[in-house]
């Protein structure tokens, strides 16, 4: 929308490095009651490679734009999402990553997320400035019944012909025996579902 925009320098090699200085790092502590999750849903944001780059009341002229870059995410240090090599683009382009389907991101206990999204591989080897845009970075997060945390079991039983069993008892406990116990029949095609 022509406004202002975060213009920062990109890594020359074409070979990602994880937790690299060049990168955009931030962090998200949370911090959940204790009858709440919190859900860290997405993360949104318009990048560009731009052909030009041109600094507010400073010189313009032809960048050596990265043509790809790589989004990376930790939580209390441990590496819980990664997409690299992806594509750059020479113009406004909104890139959203939907992280509802990882448990990793949602949290019953204080946590802290690390973001890290790096720009790399440069367009040219003969042009001294290396840009890369980004703007109207935006996470979205929600509140969320703890038991959205637990993970989820589920699959399918067959004899070994293949046919499908009804009723076989599907068991999970903890590492102690049965202090922990759930059970789960399969249903009339073998299939079952029940929380970890």
């Amino acid at each position: 929308n022509s406004t202002p925009a975060m213009c920062i320098s990109s890594l020359d090699t074409c070979e990602y490095i994880p937790g690299h200085d060049k990168s955009i790092v931030f962090t998200i502590n949370v911090n959940p009651n204790a009858d709440t999750a919190i859900a860290i849903n997405r993360l949104c944001f318009f990048e560009k490679g731009p052909e030009r780059y041109d600094w507010i009341n400073g010189p313009s002229g032809p960048n050596n734009y990265p043509t790809l870059y790589a989004v990376r995410v930790l939580k209390d240090g441990i590496e819980i999402f990664a997409d690299q090599d992806i594509p750059t683009t020479t113009d406004w382009t909104k890139e959203t990553f939907n992280f509802t389907q990882n448990p990793e991101f949602t949290a019953t206990q204080p946590a802290t997320y690390q973001f890290e999204i790096l720009p790399y591989c440069l367009s040219s080897d003969s042009i001294e400035v290396a840009a890369w845009d980004i703007d109207e970075l935006t996470v979205f997060a929600s509140c969320a019944s703890p038991s959205s945390a637990l993970p989820e079991i589920s699959g399918l039983v067959f004899d070994h012909s293949g046919i499908p069993l009804q009723n076989a008892q599907i068991q999970v406990q903890t590492e102690n025996g049965y202090l922990f116990k759930k059970e789960k029949s399969t249903s009339n095609d073998g299939r079952y579902v029940l929380d970890a």
